[in-house]
């Protein structure tokens, strides 16, 4: 049981070079003169709100349509 050799060598990780290249929104921020990263991440965080906040108005509108439908439908 003492024979046991592991190959550690195989599996050293090598460390790649990655370099990071801004999504097609960051560099639409970027090229319309915002120049800090903080502020462009602050811009696409309100945008995705605000797109969310618009999905949730939209889905409570047409929960309530069919709501109302569903309530005058039993009274006649």
């Amino acid at each position: 049981m003492q024979d046991i050799e592991f190959e550690e060598d195989i599996y050293k990780s090598t460390k790649m070079e990655t370099t990071a290249t801004p999504s097609l929104m960051k560099s639409i921020l970027f090229k319309l003169g915002v120049k800090d990263v903080v502020i462009v991440n602050y811009i696409l965080l309100g945008v995705a709100v605000f797109f969310f906040g618009v999905a949730i108005f939209l889905y409570a509108d047409v929960l309530g349509s069919k709501a109302d439908v569903i309530l005058t439908s039993h009274l006649q």
